[in-house]
């Protein structure tokens, strides 16, 4: 599992999930306090059945083109 992040309640329907509510759990990620569903709690077939999301923010939107002759 490859995942930018490995905290997964903002991105999949885990949270709304009752099979896995007990496996939501605050761990130290970088120092500070994380509480969530996170991929290591998880065998690659019950993430298979999660449904992801899209994230909450847009993508920056690409530079304007210059023209150099």
């Amino acid at each position: 599992m490859a995942r930018h992040e490995n905290e997964i309640s903002g991105t999949t329907d885990v949270a709304g999930r009752p099979e896995f509510a007990a496996r939501r759990v605050t761990r130290t990620i970088d120092g500070r306090p994380v509480t969530g569903w996170f991929t290591e709690d998880f065998t690659l077939a019950e993430l298979k059945t999660l449904t992801a999301r899209p994230t909450t923010g847009s993508p920056p939107a690409p530079p304007a083109p210059t023209r150099t002759w």
